[in-house]
């Protein structure tokens, strides 16, 4: 088990991948979270003014 643990993180190449996709969606999720948040802040101050 810990042998092709070790295998795994030798591998540059996939820790690497790994690395970068969870960075890509942990930035991807973070972005879509500001665009909700003041996307909707933004449409409830609109319809508070009218």
């Amino acid at each position: 088990m810990i042998r092709s643990i070790k295998r795994i993180f030798s591998n540059k190449l996939l820790v690497g991948v790994g690395s970068a996709a969870i960075l890509f969606f942990t930035l991807k999720g973070v972005a879509w979270l500001f665009v909700f948040y003041f996307g909707l802040d933004y449409l409830f101050g609109f319809f508070q003014k009218n």
